[in-house]
This record gives structure tokens, C-alpha cells and sequence, in this order.
């Protein structure tokens, strides 16, 4: 049987929770990315996965640094199909 503490006193903000209250609506990972995979499908996006070399992940990160110094934010995936519509897709 727990014994009643009646000799500590409570300190100040105990009980109180930091931050946003839970509103208990939160979605899980696989339904946020349930959602992501629909809206990309909406919009006509397809995901591919693949490797890179270290050399060719380093001469994209500096391609995105590049085009983004005065533009606006590019992904690496964003980078990688504007390579591939300049490269492959062009009408020649």
C-alpha cells in the first residue's frame, strides 16, 4: 500500500504541461505520409529511390548551392528533374 506524502511540498508548475495542448487529431507517420504520396500522385509526381556516388551526391548538393544563391529553395529531387527535362527532354 502507498504510503500518503503529506511532509513534500508541491513545487510551482508541476502538473502543468509545456507547450501546445494536444488537441488529439494528430495523424500518424503513415497517414502523413499516406496523404504526401496522394498529393505527389495529384500533381502528377512519381517517386523514384536510387544511389548515388559520394562524388556525384557532392556535385549535386553544389549544383542546388549554385542555383539557390539567388533563387528560390530547390530540393535535390527538384534538382534532379530539371537535370534530367535539360538533358533528356529537350527538343533537339
Amino acid at each position: 500500500m502507498a504510503r500518503k506524502d503529506d511532509v513534500t511540498m508541491e513545487l510551482p508548475g508541476v502538473g502543468k504541461r509545456r507547450g501546445r495542448p494536444p488537441t488529439g487529431n494528430a495523424s500518424t507517420p503513415a497517414e502523413r505520409m499516406r496523404a504526401l504520396r496522394a498529393k505527389a500522385k495529384a500533381e502528377g509526381r512519381e517517386q523514384v529511390s536510387f544511389f548515388l556516388s559520394a562524388d556525384e551526391a557532392s556535385a549535386l548538393r553544389a549544383y542546388v548551392k549554385r542555383k539557390c544563391a539567388d533563387t528560390e529553395e530547390m530540393t535535390l529531387g527538384d534538382a534532379v528533374g530539371r537535370i534530367i527535362r535539360d538533358r533528356l527532354m529537350r527538343k533537339r
